[in-house]
């Protein structure tokens, strides 16, 4: 019930901003909700969506080893833009 209340206390205007920043989405197979490509682009920066094979809302906490890896391919580009 926090989240909610707290969620409900964000401006309007704030809602509509678009996350500029390199964007990464991880859409698991069990997940409750599996928002459309062109949504995720409308509200973010998307350089990587992928569809790992197991998980559910819980990916991390069930499928560790997997959600490690896909963080790990996600910054994998920008630490050698970093470093090179």
């Amino acid at each position: 019930m926090r989240m909610y209340h707290a969620n409900a206390a964000i401006p309007p205007a704030q809602h509509a901003r678009r996350v500029e920043v390199p964007s990464g989405f991880s859409l698991s197979p069990g997940d409750i909700v599996r928002p459309p490509r062109a949504w995720l682009e409308r509200t973010a920066n998307v350089v990587r969506v992928t569809e790992p094979a197991r998980g559910g809302h819980f990916a991390p906490f069930e499928e560790p080893e997997l959600y490690a890896e896909e963080l790990r391919a996600f910054f994998r580009p920008y630490r050698t833009a970093a470093t090179g």
